[in-house]
C-alpha cells in the first residue's frame, strides 16, 4: 500500500488571496513541502520570488524537490527570528506571508521522529534535532501541576489529571508507544484517539514553543508586509486560532481608548483589514480527500 501523500490544505483559496495581490514577493513561515507555492505557480505565470522558512531540514529538502523554481530561498530556522531572517535576505517587505501551523504526513509517517501516536519510536517531536528538550524531557522531568497544565491549557484534554498521575507513576517513558498505553488505560471508548491527538499535540507544540513563536512571528510579520500585502494563516487547534484572530481584530480598529473616554485621544489607525469576517473551513469534500484538513481554520488580513 503506498504511503499517503501529503496534501495542503485550501491550497487553491489561500493562493487565491495572495494572487490576488498582483505581487511577486512571497513568504511562507513554515514552507513545509512548498504545496502552496506550487499551486501559485500552476495559476499564474508571474516571476516570482518565494522565500521560505521551516525549522525541519527535511522539510526544506522536500520543498526544494517538489517546488523545483530557481527564484527560491530557503532558511532553516525558528520564524521567532523573522526579522533577522528577512535582513539577511536582503528583503525590506513582502507582496504576502503565509503560514500552516499544523504538521505534515511526511512528519507523522517517519516513526523515529515521535509525533504519531501510532509510532513505536522515542518520544522526540521536535521539528530540528538542534533543539534541547524533547518530549521525553517532558514527560520524564516536569513536575505533575506542568504537565497537567500542558495538557489542559493546550490540549484542553478533560482527563489532564489523571493521565499526568499514570505518567508520574511510570516513568521513566522512553517511546511513544509507552505513552499511547496510558492514554489507552484510561481513555477507553471511540474517543481515545482524539484524547491521543491532544496528549501528542499540546507536547509537541510545547516541545518547539509553537504558541510562543506565533506570538514574536506576527508583529514582526506585519511590519515586513507591503502596503495591500496579505497574511494568510491556517491553525489547528484554538490557541493558535485565537492568537491569529486577536491580532487580526486588534490591529484592524482604530481608537482603543476606553469606552468611557468622551473623545479619542490616541489618535491611531487601523493596520489591517480582515478579509475572512469568520475563520474558513474545509469542504466536506476536501475532509474526505485529506482528513488532516478536518481541523483546519483559514483567516486572512491584508494590510493598510
Amino acid at each position: 500500500m503506498q504511503a499517503p501523500t501529503h496534501i495542503p490544505v485550501m491550497a487553491d483559496l489561500l493562493a487565491d488571496i495572495l494572487l490576488e495581490t498582483g505581487g511577486t514577493i512571497f513568504l511562507d513561515v513554515t514552507i513545509g513541502n512548498a504545496g502552496y507555492f506550487k499551486k501559485m505557480l500552476n495559476l499564474s505565470q508571474r516571476d516570482f520570488h518565494f522565500y521560505g522558512i521551516d525549522l525541519d531540514e527535511e522539510a526544506l529538502k522536500r520543498a526544494k524537490r517538489n517546488l523545483r523554481y530557481s527564484n527560491l530561498s530557503l532558511k532553516c530556522a525558528n520564524n521567532l527570528n523573522l526579522s533577522h531572517i528577512a535582513k539577511e535576505w536582503g528583503v525590506e517587505k513582502f507582496d504576502g506571508i503565509c503560514g500552516d501551523f499544523g504538521l505534515s504526513w511526511d512528519q507523522l509517517l517517519d516513526s523515529s521522529r515521535g509525533f504519531s501516536y501510532k509510532s513505536t519510536g522515542a518520544l522526540d517531536m521536535r521539528f530540528s534535532i538542534e533543539q534541547d528538550t524533547n518530549a521525553a524531557d517532558l514527560v520524564n522531568n516536569l513536575p505533575k501541576d506542568e504537565l497537567i497544565g500542558i495538557f489542559k491549557d493546550i490540549g484542553q484534554e478533560r482527563f489532564s489529571r489523571r493521565i499526568a498521575n499514570e505518567i508520574i507513576s511510570l516513568r521513566p517513558l522512553e517511546t511513544c508507544d509507552q505513552l499511547t498505553d496510558i492514554v489507552r488505560k484510561i481513555y477507553r471508548g471511540k474517543s481515545v484517539e482524539k484524547c491521543l491527538s491532544r496528549i501528542y499535540m499540546s507536547l509537541r507544540v510545547t516541545v518547539n514553543k509553537e504558541l510562543e513563536a506565533i506570538d514574536q512571528l506576527l508583529p514582526a510579520a506585519l511590519d515586513l508586509l507591503s502596503k495591500g500585502g496579505r497574511f494568510v494563516f491556517l491553525s489547528y487547534n484554538s490557541n493558535e486560532d485565537r492568537r491569529v484572530k486577536n491580532f487580526f481584530q486588534h490591529w484592524s480598529k482604530a481608537c482603543r481608548c476606553k469606552p468611557e473616554s468622551p473623545v479619542c485621544t490616541c489618535d491611531r489607525t487601523p493596520r489591517l483589514k480582515i478579509l475572512t469576517k469568520k475563520a474558513i473551513t474545509p469542504s466536506k469534500k476536501e475532509i474526505i480527500n485529506n482528513p488532516m484538513s478536518r481541523a483546519a481554520k483559514l483567516r486572512a488580513a491584508q494590510k493598510l
